[in-house]
């Protein structure tokens, strides 16, 4: 049996308590380092599963996390169009609390980069806009997440544009795009 990747195979393999992935191909997976999986293990946000000494990630947390996180990002996309459609930014803080998440927990605010990530991702294939750019973080008055890779890779910057003109090109551009039953 092959899998085109691991996104096919949690959607299609059929998955039992016992089925496990190693850590590197998760972290690979889920674009973070082995380091980061493990602490994930740690703090029991994902199901660690030891056969020995070697430790593996229970298939079925990281399907209950990849749903969790999915969830997530149709919430934040639909916050991010409601900040376009009305031109008002929204900040990092506020946009956890909206989620039922706290500022104040690193763990929350290191959810928000994944999620805004997917996020923005999806606006982009899905409608040509960057959604990440109505998030921002309150010390920069400026995205951190989800924008400029996605800028970068998809050359969307132009020569010698600066962050907050940039920010501001986006955002206009999509100003009024998401219009309620549209």
């Amino acid at each position: 049996m092959h899998y085109a990747n691991l996104e096919t195979y949690l959607r299609e393999a059929e998955t039992t308590s016992s089925s496990v992935l190693p850590i590197p191909v998760v972290a690979r997976w889920m674009n973070v380092t082995p380091p980061a999986v493990r602490a994930m293990l740690r703090r029991g946000v994902l199901e660690r599963v030891s056969i020995g000494s070697v430790t593996f990630v229970s298939v079925l947390s990281l399907k209950q996390w990849h749903a969790a996180l999915e969830a997530e990002v149709k919430k934040v996309i639909k916050l991010l169009q409601k900040a376009a459609r009305k031109g008002r930014p929204i900040s990092y803080g506020d946009l956890l609390a909206k989620l039922g998440r706290s500022f104040t927990k690193p763990a929350d605010r290191r959810r928000l980069g994944p999620v805004l990530e997917a996020a923005s991702k999806r606006g982009l294939l899905e409608y040509g806009v960057l959604l990440g750019v109505w998030a921002f973080s309150k010390t920069t008055d400026l995205p951190k997440y989800g924008v400029w890779d996605l800028a970068d890779a998809h050359r969307l910057r132009k020569e010698g544009e600066g962050m907050h003109a940039f920010v501001a090109a986006q955002r206009e551009a999509s100003t009024g795009m998401f219009q309620k039953g549209g």
